[in-house]
């Protein structure tokens, strides 16, 4: 009962009258991202979902989420972070897994999500971690302030601790850690 973005074939007839089709698969909306019912879940199926400055996403849940279909090849962009936003996205129904970016300066933020069975460059120690990869970026550089992920914990690997968590990134061809846990937020 939610949204799979697809590719929707050109009329022949307009390939007949000169036209092409040069459009990419993608939606850019500036309308509001509500997904006030359980299973409205939009499928990005390879395709990224834009929203605009404008745009709002609310209602937001386990069971009302974007799905990057274990992959990072669709992506929620938001145009125009300036503050906290949302991307309720998991890799399939009912495996929530958001992030939520605040923005120093105004910037289009992307986020898409996948297990890590077989990223490059690979996870060295799967075990100790999430079982999951998310693939956050803006288009200029430092504007990315705070990063807030969550997961279920399924997902925690046999190793999991969360007092030696923290979040690593790969830029540049090679690692780095940042945001060590801090036990005393729980």
């Amino acid at each position: 009962a939610g949204a799979k973005l697809a590719n929707i074939d050109f009329p022949s007839d307009l390939t007949a009258s000169g036209f092409t089709n040069s459009v990419s698969n993608n939606v850019l909306t500036g309308a509001g991202l509500s997904l006030a019912i359980n299973g409205a879940n939009v499928d990005l199926n390879g395709n990224d979902l834009i929203l605009n400055s404008a745009a709002t996403s609310s209602k937001y849940s386990a069971n009302r989420l974007v799905i990057t279909d274990n992959s990072i090849t669709g992506q929620v962009g938001k145009q125009g972070v300036s503050s906290q936003f949302t991307f309720p996205v998991g890799i399939a129904a009912h495996d929530y897994t958001p992030a939520t970016i605040t923005s120093a300066a105004s910037a289009t933020v992307h986020v898409s999500v996948q297990d890590y069975s077989s990223p490059v460059p690979p996870v060295t120690n799967p075990a100790t971690g999430i079982y999951r990869d998310w693939h956050i970026y803006a288009d200029a550089d430092g504007t990315i302030q705070a990063l807030s992920l969550a997961h279920n914990a399924a997902t925690d690997g046999t190793n999991f601790n969360w007092q030696q968590s923290y979040i690593t990134d790969y830029t540049a061809g090679s690692w780095s850690t940042h945001g060590a846990y801090d036990a005393s937020s729980d």
